[in-house]
Parts: C-alpha cells; sequence; structure tokens
C-alpha cells in the first residue's frame, strides 16, 4: 500500500476538517507533530516510526498524507499534487465550503470530502495513476517522433524542390547549347553540301593541279636559275 492516510488541517484554527476513512490512528500522531509542521517550510516531510509524513501547507489549509518510509517521498508529493488539484475543482470546490462553513461558525469535518479522499487514494494506489504517466509518457514520444518525422519529410519536400530547380536550369542551359550545336552543324552541312558538287570538285581538282605545277617550277626555276625563269641558259 501507497498511501495509508490522509487529512485536511485548517491552518489558523488548527481544526481538521476532513480526513481519509481508513487508519484513523495516525490522528493524535499527527497532533503531536503540528508545532514542528508550524515550524518547517511550505512543503516538507516528517519521518515517525516506520511511517513518512508528508505535507504541503497552503494559505488556508494544511494537507497531510502518512506513507510507509519505504515508499520514497516522490509520490506522497504527487498524492498531494493531485489530490489538491481535485479538492479545488468545480465540482467539490473546497475553498467555497470552507468559507460557507466559516460564516455559519460550523468548522468540523465535513463528511462529503471523505469520498472524493478515499477514491483518490484506491486510485492512487491501484497504479492506475503510473499506468497514466505511462502512457502520457508514450504520448509524448509518438508526439516527438511525429514532430522528427514532419521536420524530415519537409527537408526532403525542399531537397526534392532545389532538385528540381536544378533540373530545370540543367534542362534549359542544354536546350540553349543544343540550339548552337544545331546551327553550327548546319552551317557546316552547307559548306560540305557546296563543297560535295560535281562542279565545285572539278574546279578544285583543276585549281589544285595548277597550283602544284606551278609550285614545281618555281622550285627548278629558283634552283636552276636563281629567278622565276626556269629557261634561262647557263654558261
Amino acid at each position: 500500500m501507497s498511501i495509508i492516510y490522509c487529512c485536511l488541517i485548517l491552518n489558523k484554527e488548527q481544526v481538521k476538517i476532513a480526513e481519509s476513512s481508513t487508519n484513523t490512528l495516525f490522528d493524535m500522531q499527527i497532533k503531536s507533530l503540528l508545532p514542528q509542521i508550524f515550524k518547517n517550510t511550505v512543503n516538507d516531510r516528517i519521518e515517525f516510526d516506520s511511517y513518512l509524513l508528508t505535507y504541503t501547507r497552503s494559505k488556508e489549509v494544511i494537507y497531510i498524507c502518512v506513507s510507509p518510509k519505504k515508499l520514497g517521498d516522490e509520490k506522497p508529493r504527487y498524492f498531494l499534487e493531485l489530490l489538491i488539484k481535485k479538492l479545488n475543482s468545480k465540482d467539490i470546490g473546497l475553498y467555497e465550503e470552507i468559507e460557507r462553513r466559516k460564516e455559519n461558525k460550523t468548522l468540523g469535518l465535513i463528511k462529503k470530502l471523505q469520498g472524493p479522499i478515499d477514491n483518490q487514494i484506491n486510485y492512487f494506489n491501484s497504479g492506475f495513476e503510473d499506468a497514466n504517466d505511462s502512457i502520457i509518457n508514450i504520448q509524448k514520444d509518438v508526439d516527438e517522433i511525429k514532430r522528427d518525422m514532419r521536420l524530415n519529410t519537409a527537408k526532403q519536400i525542399e531537397g526534392m524542390m532545389n532538385l528540381k530547380d536544378n533540373l530545370l536550369t540543367t534542362s534549359d542551359n542544354l536546350k540553349v547549347q543544343a540550339k548552337i550545336f544545331q546551327k553550327n552543324s548546319n552551317e557546316t552541312k552547307k559548306w560540305t553540301r557546296f563543297c560535295c558538287k560535281p562542279t565545285v570538285q572539278k574546279y578544285l581538282i583543276i585549281t589544285g593541279i595548277i597550283l602544284t605545277v606551278f609550285l614545281i617550277y618555281y622550285v627548278i626555276a629558283k634552283v636552276r636559275c636563281d629567278s622565276f625563269n626556269a629557261f634561262c641558259s647557263k654558261v
């Protein structure tokens, strides 16, 4: 068992206004520890015998729970946080109930609070609270995974868009180069077609022969007569 006993005591009047239905034998022990509780900080714990008394002191109420020492001090503190939140909800309205009783001068045990306190103790001791925490932690992990997946997907989409832009730029450049190549190819084809005509080929051959004969004549003239006249008379 985690939480053994729980009670609420008014700060100023030091009157107990609510308690759990089990282990009321701690009543005298708690009364003897009240002076120490008022001297300590707002949140603290006190060890006695094999038990641990954990309390939270607000402006109006001292929230107290008793648990075995072996349980440690974290779970009792957590239990009180949950209990305070529950008792101060709109459904129960602890402080409104306290004010009404002060006005009517009927301070004492508020019986309707015993049920919610017992339910919270049973719920906490059953382990449902730990299971709920585990579910919450799992949900946090799932949310983090979803967030990471969304970020990675966004980065991949951004990378794909950049790749698309690069491909479009490269494609445009290739189109320009292809047009230039096509133009040069057309010019080459025109020249090739011109050179390959029979008439043009004939004139090119004749021109080549004439140039070759002239070059031979020039070489003979230069060697034999050292002039342009190859038929000079040598003594």
